[in-house]
């Protein structure tokens, strides 16, 4: 109901502001849009079409009155039509329209997209052909050159005016009217500057973006010598105070696996991407993809390039595609100082999931691996073969150490040395070798080591250690924190200096959550914080499964059944031992979480409110 009413406000709104009434006459006379669609209008648009069908007369009398049903069915046709393809012709394509022109002619644009292009409108044909596909035109992009510019103005002048297919038949045959009116407007026209913004154009195009919005005609209009299209330019590229500034545009790990992660995510669509990476203007995304892709071809060749039956938009989908599906199975990706990417060949190769399969029921019990067998079977390499269980398997089945197992361990390190420890894994169930020996040693280093918060002082040696020695922790532990083992001073290090948000979530925090899962799964949350912005692994995972993964959970004030029925099961789980908060709010079975059971009953006990028989005031 919100956005019916919603919608129909809007509608008024148009019509009122739209509808003026005549002097003479005293009637209302009305006065149709012809600005840019807006997305309330293209929704309404569609849930007209697809409920009537095409009846564009009952479209503007029913649901857009300030449109006409020209208006509607050009808008249906060229942009909202679900069987349009988007984005400029493949060659293919090209081709496709230079032998339907040839054989119907030229301006019989519905002709040829019902034979040879049914997935374009009459109008992208008309536009493609003006602008691209016409023989005459070259077929290439080339410079104007200064013998081209003279027969522009030549033109403009004799013909009087802006009659740019009329200098295009006569003076430039070769060049498309738009590309001469664009040409003309940027360089040529009278007044029109073209050198690089200086410091007060840049400070006086601000204040009027401030004043007025991105209204660039109007922008324009104070600013001498520069046009709108200019404005723009400058403002997306150096003057928006939200985009950064070149002193900080090297892009981050974090930020490339999300720019190319959203970019297959979203098609190729260059406003939703720049909506997940803010501070970065769209041409700072198309440079990205570029630089990357020159980086690419060294690699990969010819499996980037795009194809003859691509558009540009499906191209630039399939690349990204690829790249996210390299940074998980094929090479080891990185990036430089800079943000360019980096490629390092690693010992993994394509596994499919029934190669996995095979590998974790050959993997059962890890003491007693043949690998060589294994590696036949899936014919593959025996370092492969590891590689992909540390990679895939062994995080799935990894031990969760005790005060139990701990002690066994080094009960079972006093009889059998810190040699053995293939033999000491094969007493500890679940356990490797490695995990065995890495477990020991990072007792052994916590040993008379102080446990909990680092203090100011201790803050301070560290950044003093860091300066000095950079990452190396054995170093700056021995040297400035003896009573700290390295890897406290390196979590300590990563917690404090990584940018890190606190606080609620927004909205669209939680929409890039909830994208970032998708992608990656509820088992790879340190992957799944790369593509969140100043979040850490644990925020990413305990707001997904305590808010965002529970459907139909319950939220709000708690009733005063539920607060004795909480306190019944509680007491009953506690003769049974410890409490199983999932369990608790299964029986609860009233929507309620695990964590909203535990919160609830913990603040209870903490008010003296056990049996739930006051309420706060």
């Amino acid at each position: 109901m919100r956005l019916v009413r919603s919608l129909l406000l809007n509608i008024a709104h148009e019509v009122d502001r739209l509808s003026t009434r005549c002097a003479q006459c005293n009637v209302f006379q009305r006065h149709y849009r012809i600005s840019a669609w807006q997305p309330w209008e293209d929704q309404m648009l569609r849930n007209f079409v697809q409920h009537n069908g095409n009846k564009w007369t009952e479209c503007v009398t029913h649901c857009l009155p300030h449109r006409t049903p020209n208006q509607c069915q050009l808008r249906w046709a060229d942009c909202l039509d679900p069987n349009l393809r988007k984005g400029p012709m493949s060659k293919s394509e090209l081709e496709l329209l230079r032998k339907g022109v040839a054989e119907h002619g030229e301006g019989h644009w519905k002709a040829v997209r019902d034979q040879y292009l049914p997935n374009r409108s009459p109008r992208m044909l008309k536009a493609a052909w003006a602008s691209v596909a016409n023989p005459r035109l070259g077929g290439h992009k080339r410079c104007w050159t200064a013998e081209e510019d003279e027969l522009l103005l030549k033109g403009y002048t004799e013909l009087g005016g802006p009659k740019w297919k009329q200098i295009a038949d006569l003076y430039l045959p070769g060049r498309a009217p738009t590309t001469i009116a664009s040409r003309y407007r940027t360089k040529l026209e009278p007044g029109v500057i073209s050198a690089p913004w200086t410091e007060e154009e840049r400070s006086l195009l601000l204040r009027r973006v401030i004043l007025y919005g991105q209204e660039w005609k109007t922008v324009a209009e104070g600013i001498p010598g520069r046009t709108p299209a200019a404005c723009r330019t400058a403002w997306a590229e150096k003057v928006d105070p939200s985009i950064k500034q070149p002193g900080s545009r090297s892009w981050s790990y974090q930020e490339t696996n999300i720019f190319w992660r959203r970019l297959w995510a979203h098609g190729g669509d260059w406003v939703k991407v720049r909506a997940a990476l803010p501070g970065r203007s769209r041409v700072m995304l198309q440079r990205k993809f570029h630089d990357d892709l020159k980086a690419l071809r060294l690699v990969v060749g010819e499996a980037i390039e795009i194809r003859a039956d691509e558009t540009r938009v499906e191209w630039r989908t399939r690349v990204a595609g690829h790249i996210c599906q390299w940074f998980e199975q094929y090479i080891d990706v990185k990036t430089d100082p800079a943000g360019a990417l980096m490629f390092k060949e690693v010992v993994n190769s394509v596994w499919t999931s029934e190669d996995l399969q095979t590998l974790r029921a050959a993997t059962t019990d890890i003491h007693h691996v043949d690998w060589s067998a294994v590696a036949k079977k899936l014919g593959k390499t025996v370092v492969q073969c590891k590689y992909q269980y540390q990679k895939q398997l062994a995080l799935q089945q990894r031990i969760r150490w005790t005060k139990e197992l701990d002690t066994e361990l080094c009960k079972l390190v006093d009889v059998y040395g810190d040699n053995d420890w293939n033999t000491i894994s094969e007493k500890i169930p679940c356990s490797t070798s490695e995990e065995c020996q890495h477990r020991y040693q990072r007792l052994l280093e916590m040993q008379n080591k102080i446990q909990g918060r680092f203090t100011q002082e201790e803050d301070a040696l560290l950044h003093e250690g860091v300066s000095m020695f950079g990452k190396n922790w054995v170093a700056i532990a021995n040297t400035y924190l003896p009573q700290r083992s390295p890897w406290q001073c390196e979590a300590h290090w990563r917690t404090t200096t990584t940018p890190r948000k606190v606080g609620s979530w927004s909205k669209e925090e939680d929409e890039t959550l909830k994208f970032a899962v998708e992608q990656y799964g509820e088992s790879s949350w340190k992957k799944v914080a790369t593509l969140v912005a100043n979040r850490t692994t644990t925020q990413c995972r305990d707001r997904y499964q305590r808010y965002l993964a529970v459907e139909g959970r319950k939220t709000g004030k708690w009733s005063f059944d539920e607060r004795i029925r909480l306190m019944e099961i509680v007491n009953r789980e506690k003769q049974n031992g410890a409490v199983d908060w999932k369990k608790v709010a299964v029986q609860l079975g009233t929507g309620r979480t695990q964590w909203s059971c535990s919160a609830k009953h913990r603040s209870m006990v903490k008010l003296g409110n056990e049996f739930g028989l006051r309420t706060r005031r």
